[in-house]
């Protein structure tokens, strides 16, 4: 990074590694056997970012892709497959391949000490992580000083290049498009407070109000943020109201990552309100507290009450 994401969607090609590696901890594999994993699954990780700059359904599959072709190196490593162990840092390899000047001394940095899982990210938003701070930074000033998604005259938004390579999009065709809109997304969570699975419906993608905010938003390429990317995701919001009156504020990351984490309580609010439709109630309340409890839980016999109701894609 972040030559690797220029081309790359990291949640197809990182995660597939991953994947790769919590799969070989589950079989118990051999550290040998793990080198062979993560070897074959080397020559599978792909994700293309093509994927999600127009209105198209293959990108959430990246997610899928990496979960399958992991295990399946995990699984193959397991019975005797092997893998090129130089994969990474060979000549035609991995690094080479995807990225630019590839530092392969980042990866064995605090082995053993510092451990990712434990610094996760997690999405408060139902769209693009890249669109996460300029929200957080517009409902912080619409909290701070009260004034409705209607008393804006016009909204400034400057972030990290990363970022407005891939979600400015002032005119978002189709729900896909406009999980990839800081401009939509950002004018949702003002009218409407939040950007959650009903913000991409059909009935709020032609929400009139959410519209005319969106005409509104302005968004630029901040320099300075865009050095500091990937270590920080931050941005700039500017709100002038229709009296002249100008609000400013630096949303320094986003809330979800491990700098601003989200309560134990937001946390449940999100997983109910993604789990109940599917599970019921009485499941979900069920299925939460097993989650909750399984540090401390050495064999998990959960068994859903009534068969699950799955929702068709939207």
């Amino acid at each position: 990074m972040p030559s690797h994401y220029k081309y790359w969607h990291t949640t197809g090609t990182i995660g597939s590694f991953g994947t790769a590696a919590a799969v070989a901890t589950i079989l118990k594999l051999n550290p040998t056997q793990i080198a062979h994993a993560l070897a074959t699954v080397a020559t599978m990780a792909a994700g293309l970012q093509q994927a999600y700059r127009m209105q198209a359904m293959s990108k959430p599959l990246h997610s899928g892709h990496a979960a399958e072709v992991g295990a399946l190196a995990a699984m193959a490593a397991a019975k005797g497959m092997t893998g090129a162990t130089d994969i990474l840092e060979g000549e035609v390899g991995f690094g080479n391949a995807m990225s630019t000047g590839a530092d392969w001394s980042k990866a064995t940095r605090d082995l053993g000490t510092r451990y990712n899982i434990n610094v996760m990210t997690f999405k408060n938003h139902g769209c693009c992580g890249h669109t996460f701070a300029p929200i957080d930074g517009a409902l912080h000033l619409q909290k701070t000083h009260g004034f409705k998604s209607s008393d804006i005259k016009r909204m400034k938004i400057a972030t990290y290049k990363a970022g407005t390579d891939i979600v400015n999009n002032a005119n978002p065709e189709g729900d896909y498009q406009a999980k990839f809109s800081v401009q939509y997304v950002t004018a949702h969570a003002l009218v409407h407070g939040s950007v959650r699975l009903v913000a991409f419906s059909e009935e709020r993608m032609n929400d009139p109000n959410v519209r005319s905010l969106l005409s509104k938003i302005e968004v630029e390429t901040d320099p300075e943020l865009s050095k500091n990317y990937p270590n920080q995701r931050a941005a700039h919001v500017e709100v002038e109201l229709n009296d002249g009156t100008v609000f400013k504020y630096f949303q320094p990351t986003r809330k979800g990552d491990p700098e601003m984490p989200l309560t134990d309580d937001e946390l449940n609010e999100k997983y109910f309100e993604l789990a109940e439709p599917v599970l019921g109630n009485a499941d979900a309340k069920k299925l939460l507290d097993v989650l909750w409890a399984c540090e401390k839980l050495t064999d998990v016999d959960f068994k859903f009450t009534a068969r699950p109701r799955i929702r068709a894609a939207s």
